[in-house]
């Protein structure tokens, strides 16, 4: 069985907060104080996406790049259309400060991608999703998601993170 705790910590232990689970707890703190937040959760019809993401495959494997066909799951598709729709609605596409009054709408659309770790929820941003490929995003979705599992990944990684999408690569 896989181990769902960290090594050093046991249960009624109280451990040190540094680190990667630090920097996490900082971003996730301040992201849900400073960002608005939408949640929404319906049922579509996603014959049309994984058509697409077949295409897509069948595409990659005709050049000979088995390594992008491996990696493009729904989640990149998930983040070129919240990256497009996010450009066309900017408000959403922002953080608040209670204290100044004011509304910060971010130049920079960066997605974060909620991951599953066995250290709990992870949050590695796709700095610049906006101005990225669908093929450009596989790639990083995955090097990402498999940092974060790796634990290899390093604080800018996991900061400056404007909206959020649940990873569905597993899926």
């Amino acid at each position: 069985a896989a181990r769902t705790t960290p090594p050093e910590s046991r249960p009624g232990q109280t451990v040190p907060l540094r680190g990667t689970r630090r920097a996490i707890a900082h971003t996730l703190t301040r992201a849900w104080q400073e960002i608005p937040h939408v949640i929404d959760y319906r049922e579509v019809d996603a014959t049309n996406l994984l058509r697409l993401r077949r295409v897509l495959k069948q595409r990659a494997l005709e050049r000979g790049d088995e390594a992008l066909a491996q990696v493009l799951s729904p989640t990149p598709l998930i983040v070129r259309a919240a990256a497009k729709a996010l450009a066309d609605h900017p408000y959403v596409n922002s953080s608040i400060d209670l204290q100044r009054g004011e509304i910060t709408l971010h130049q920079q659309i960066n997605i974060g991608i909620a991951t599953a770790t066995a250290e709990g929820l992870t949050v590695p941003v796709l700095h610049g999703a906006d101005s990225k490929s669908i093929s450009e995003l596989a790639l990083e979705v995955a090097e990402l998601v498999a940092d974060a599992r790796g634990r290899r990944l390093r604080p800018d990684q996991l900061a400056g993170g404007t909206f959020t999408v649940n990873n569905y690569g597993g899926l």
